[in-house]
């Protein structure tokens, strides 16, 4: 594809040059410049000469080209709607929504549940789209096919998070800071499930799918407070010093996020233990002379609220 985007190439390696994975301004709009061209591409290029290395068959080509193809027709619309749900904005969708359905009758139906796949896994508000796709068709016929493909999209999710890896690398190993986001669009999506009569036939699985959840996260939650907390506070040879604060406040900001998101399938009390943990570490590492004051209300504030710190200044001043 990059050999046959012509003068479209530089323009795109200039969009992107020097930017990272964070740039999302940039990327989405080198992205309507690209995908769509891609796309069209695609679909009329040969296979490529090095394809028997794939180790499939020739046969497989055209139409896995054409299925992606029509992942990459739609993929400046699939990026917006990923971006509304990082953004909680979901004002727009209708729009988008009415872009992703144009033709989709037309495309294969493993594509259209490629295309089902992406909406539910970055962008679980928009599952309710999938209504409107499964009847999207001209004729019941061609409805029947959009209904199988969203059933395949659908299926191959639950799939996923019904094995035994199932969230492990995006939660269970995952950045302490996006683990939060990941927890969340699955509680999202398991959410919109339970909400939609469409998949009722699914409904059996959400709870095994939520146990798994739950464990998981309770996981990685109490790995943070070891890792990210209690463990610089114990091994700390001295004052804690601003760096070390900055990253100490950023831990504990990150676990009450992951804790707000947390699905809760078995209730909170490991929760509530886990932040008394945090707090006992914290208290403990203040009278050690490891924390100032200062830098003791603060943690306090961000792990049990600002009551709980106010009432710990008021104590130690005398006023309490």
């Amino acid at each position: 594809m990059r050999a046959r985007l012509g003068d479209l190439a530089p323009v795109i390696d200039r969009m992107l040059a020097g930017r990272n994975s964070d740039a999302v301004e940039a990327i989405s709009q080198a992205g309507e410049i690209l995908w769509p061209r891609a796309a069209e591409i695609l679909t009329a290029a040969p296979p490529p000469a090095d394809w028997i290395e794939s180790g499939l068959p020739l046969a497989a080509y055209k139409p896995l080209a054409a299925c992606i193809a029509a992942i990459f027709r739609r993929a400046p619309r699939l990026r917006s709607l990923a971006l509304n749900e990082a953004y909680g904005a979901l004002a727009g969708d209708e729009g988008t929504a009415a872009d992703i359905l144009e033709n989709i009758a037309s495309e294969p139906e493993v594509g259209c549940a490629m295309i089902a796949r992406l909406i539910l896994v970055q962008s679980p508000r928009a599952a309710r789209l999938l209504r409107r796709i499964a009847g999207s068709g001209r004729s019941p016929d061609e409805n029947a096919v959009l209904r199988r493909a969203m059933d395949r999209g659908m299926e191959a999710v639950l799939s996923q998070m019904e094995r035994s890896t199932a969230f492990v690398q995006d939660i269970g190993n995952g950045i302490l800071a996006e683990v939060a986001g990941e927890v969340s669009r699955v509680t999202t999506l398991l959410r919109e499930i339970e909400a939609d009569t469409i998949w009722a036939g699914h409904w059996p699985r959400l709870k095994g799918i939520r146990n798994k959840l739950d464990d998981v996260t309770r996981t990685r939650f109490a790995r943070g407070v070891r890792d990210g907390l209690v463990g610089p506070l114990i091994t700390a040879p001295g004052p804690i010093a601003g760096a070390e604060q900055t990253a100490l406040e950023s831990c504990v900001r990150n676990l009450r996020k992951l804790e707000m998101a947390a699905p809760k399938a078995s209730g909170s009390t490991s929760y509530d233990g886990l932040l008394r943990l945090a707090s006992d570490a914290v208290v403990t590492a203040a009278e050690a002379g490891i924390l100032t004051p200062m830098r003791t209300y603060r943690l306090i504030e961000i792990l049990v609220g600002p009551d709980a710190a106010e009432a710990m200044y008021l104590e130690a001043s005398g006023r309490g």
